[in-house]
């Protein structure tokens, strides 16, 4: 009985809806929501401009960052793609030795802005250099990219802390 319990806690198929249309599609509990969006993107045809998303049922917008698992996506879960709001991001957590902290935020901002006035905000001093911004899964996010590319949504809680590696001198 144990075993079937924990082939029922993996994820293996998620439906997604998309213009009248349901389409299983085989998922795993480390596939991210960008990645499982770029597959339906792809299978339903979808070749207009707006920016699209995956939404649950009750019209919340999955993070494209995060992994479905940490996205709350459960087995069989029906997922809806549909266009996403363009101007969605309005500010974000971030999160540093146990103290959050707003900070407006658009989605044309560059991760490493938000990653500088982070750091500035939480009084970050020794070697700043070394810190970036993570996801819940704890996913670094780059800070070439803006946080729209980066999946960022809005409201979401980030995590400033030391990178693993990052570049510099010794």
């Amino acid at each position: 009985m144990s075993a079937n319990a924990e082939i029922e806690s993996h994820l293996q198929y998620v439906i997604v809806a998309f213009g009248g249309q349901d389409r299983p599609f085989p998922v795993g509990d480390d596939l991210t929501v960008g990645a499982l969006l770029n597959e339906a993107v792809e299978a339903f045809g979808v070749t207009s401009s707006p920016r699209f998303g995956l939404f649950t049922e009750a019209r919340v917008e999955l993070p494209d960052a995060e992994t479905l698992r940490d996205a709350g996506v459960h087995d069989a879960a029906k997922l809806v793609l549909s266009e996403a709001d363009a101007s969605r991001l309005q500010y974000l957590i971030v999160a540093h030795n146990g103290e959050d902290k707003p900070f407006p935020a658009g989605d044309d901002e560059k991760v490493e802005t938000l990653l500088k006035e982070a750091i500035n905000a939480f009084g970050v001093v020794n070697s700043p250099h070394l810190f970036g911004l993570f996801t819940k899964a704890m996913a670094e996010l780059s800070d070439a990219q803006t946080l729209k590319q980066a999946g960022v949504h809005d409201a979401q809680k980030l995590f400033l802390r030391q990178s693993e590696v990052r570049g510099g001198s010794c």
